[in-house]
């Protein structure tokens, strides 16, 4: 997800040139890419599972109901954990330079695919969550199905830049976060709007990324060795494992430390995927990470839709494998298509760069 791709909140690219100092504008840091594609790989695994329990290809109450509720347990985290490591230097522009360049990479395709996505669900009679004109119409102060995050995470980086405006320090946002938290899950329904239940969920792991920037555990990271960097990975996966098999994945206190584990869990084995320069199709996800995010559904819940009601084939494999690989790619072929002809505005409001360093260098200058 480059800030070309995924919200563009994400993006990082570059080395720290020293331990305590996050990576100068216009470097790449690689293992943020992986990162990256592992997160969006999960939402859409995620939300196919999700949508295949919903249409009763598969059981509720089975292995795959949990795997959903141990992917939910951090996926999201991660993705608002990813944008507080870089949302600092991207505040220091001017505010009007600032809202111009979010308003194109995050508000643009905001309202276009909601549009694009709540009008496919009005007319797919078949599809698992059908809606009215009147909720895409809504959408202004109403996220459509997985587009809140995009609202949401606006709403995050103008909160942070008044906040940095007002000369606050990372750890006093990180405090303001914890108590937005606190007040979250306290039951304290002050209002009915689902955007500042979701800044109070998940403000935290924005402000944790902000501090994570700033320490030198990046640094410590990037110099463990092979082997620690995979326990690392294995012992936070399994935290959220045990946790979820106690089914407290949803208590207040232990949701926290679950999507934690997770988000280390990922950091490590993105930046060991990094470092044996394997399976690099996980970084190209990663890059193309806003492209599959708003299209996956589209394409995904259409596979599902045409093979289970046109051809009444149920296979519970055939609709996960395929289904996941039509998710993510055909939103990336599509994204290619647009580069060639030179038509970017499916995705953002700006001319996007063709070659995968020219986003990536693009993505680092939105920062």
């Amino acid at each position: 997800m480059t800030e070309a791709s995924f919200a563009q909140s994400f993006a990082l690219m570059g080395r720290p040139k020293n331990r305590r100092s996050p990576a100068p504008l216009g470097q790449r840091i690689d293992w943020v890419d992986y990162a990256k594609g592992l997160g969006i790989f999960l939402v859409v695994v995620g939300h196919g599972l999700g949508g295949l329990i919903n249409a009763g290809i598969l059981p509720a109450h089975s292995g795959f109901s949990f795997a959903v509720d141990y992917i939910y347990s951090f996926h999201m985290p991660l993705f608002f954990f990813l944008s507080g490591l870089f949302i600092r230097p991207s505040a220091r522009r001017r505010f009007r330079s600032y809202l111009g360049n979010k308003a194109g990479v995050i508000v643009y395709p905001y309202f276009l695919w909601s549009l694009l996505g709540g009008t496919v669900q009005h007319f797919a009679s078949q599809s698992n969550n059908p809606i009215s004109w009147l909720d895409i119409a809504k959408m202004f102060y109403v996220p459509i199905d997985q587009y809140w995050y995009l609202y949401v995470i606006f709403c995050m980086y103008l909160l942070f830049w008044m906040a940095y405006r007002l000369s606050m320090g990372n750890l006093t946002i990180l405090a303001l976060t914890i108590m937005l938290y606190i007040g979250e899950v306290s039951g304290a329904n002050i209002t009915r709007w689902d955007v500042l239940h979701s800044l109070g969920a998940f403000l935290i792991y924005a402000g944790l990324g902000s501090v994570i920037a700033e320490s030198a555990l990046p640094a410590a990271l990037s110099r463990t060795t092979r082997d620690s960097l995979l326990m690392i990975a294995i012992a936070g996966y399994g935290l959220i494992g045990a946790i979820a098999m106690m089914d407290e994945l949803k208590q207040p206190i232990l949701h926290p430390i679950a999507a934690i584990a997770g988000i280390f869990a990922t950091m490590a084995l993105a930046i060991l995927l990094d470092r044996l320069k394997v399976f690099s199709a996980i970084a190209a996800w990663g890059r193309y990470s806003l492209e599959i995010f708003v299209a996956h559904t589209i394409f995904a819940a259409g596979f599902r839709i045409i093979v289970q009601k046109s051809l009444g084939y149920d296979s519970p494999w055939v609709h996960i494998v395929v289904g996941t690989a039509i998710g993510i790619y055909l939103p990336i072929l599509l994204a290619v298509i647009c580069a060639r002809i030179g038509f970017p505005y499916l995705f953002t409001a700006g001319r996007a760069p063709r070659q995968p360093e020219q986003r990536a260098a693009a993505a680092a200058a939105a920062q």
